[in-house]
């Protein structure tokens, strides 16, 4: 699970959104980047499309792939861990929440961080 996640990221977001990025814009790239990440898990699914525009804007806001990835290794422990394995993979209100909540206080986290330092804003997004 470890080494999937940080192939797929490091290919989606380090590769193909960076690359999407220099001739589309931020937002542009992110869904075009995570219409291809839903196709690429064979299956047409919009918590899986979901993820990865979550992904896609943390690495924008971040501008840190190890990041992406450590996010990328809990959302698949979440839906491995789920009561109902996650609907065989197909979605669930009660485990997207959980993951998009724990995202979203991560994130805001980073945010406040930066803030906190006055290091300068490196992110792609600006917030």
């Amino acid at each position: 699970m470890i080494l999937l996640s940080s192939f797929e990221e490091v290919f989606f977001r380090g590769l193909l959104f960076t690359n999407f990025n220099k001739s589309l814009s931020v937002n542009r790239a992110n869904w075009l980047t995570s219409l291809i990440f839903m196709l690429f898990h064979n299956i047409i699914n919009i918590t899986i499309l979901f993820r990865s525009m979550i992904l896609g804007y943390a690495f924008a806001k971040n501008n840190n792939l190890f990041l992406v990835i450590i996010l990328h290794i809990f959302m698949n422990i979440i839906t491995m861990a789920s009561p109902e394995n996650y609907q065989y993979l197909g979605g669930s209100v009660f485990v997207d929440l959980i993951t998009s909540i724990s995202i979203f206080f991560f994130i805001l986290w980073e945010h406040i961080k930066n803030k906190s330092t006055n290091n300068k804003d490196k992110s792609l997004y600006k917030c």
